[in-house]
């Protein structure tokens, strides 16, 4: 399964092992980068950003299943089955009263999963302005499991 968590900029912020191996790319060559200029045939860029910036701003909903073709490294297209999650933020914050480690949003349960098991990380709630999650791993653990 590949998990892929995409910023309202575009970017790249986490991808699992997975993802990376259908891409052919390392970890660092794909976070930061724009998922659709970088990871997507040419011909679906437009469509694609188009429904992105529909989904982040609230004008649609996601949809829950979606095929679309994904670039690797080597240039080849890969057909890809997607099941969406959206994280929006009002710029309120998430209420204090909501635990994101005990919660039944399968996103944040996945975002969860991926930075303490498979990154074996930890996640870590900063409120403000908004919601942010850090989350923090030693890199060179990581390299050595790949």
């Amino acid at each position: 399964m590949i998990i892929v968590v995409i910023g309202a900029c575009q970017d790249v912020l986490l991808i699992n092992r997975k993802g990376c191996e259908i891409l052919g790319y390392e970890t660092d060559e794909i976070i930061g980068r724009n998922w659709f200029d970088n990871f997507l045939p040419g011909r679906n860029i437009n469509e694609t950003k188009s429904v992105f910036g529909k989904l982040m701003s609230g004008e649609v909903g996601p949809v829950e299943y979606y095929e679309n073709p994904v670039l690797t490294k080597g240039g080849d297209e890969r057909i890809i089955a997607w099941h969406n999650t959206v994280f929006r933020d009002n710029g309120i914050g998430m209420p204090e009263d909501v635990d994101y480690k005990n919660t039944d949003s399968l996103g944040m349960r996945l975002v969860k999963a991926l930075a303490e098991n498979q990154l074996q990380g930890a996640m870590e709630l900063i409120r403000g302005e908004g919601t942010c999650f850090r989350i923090r791993f030693r890199e060179e653990e990581y390299a050595q499991r790949v």
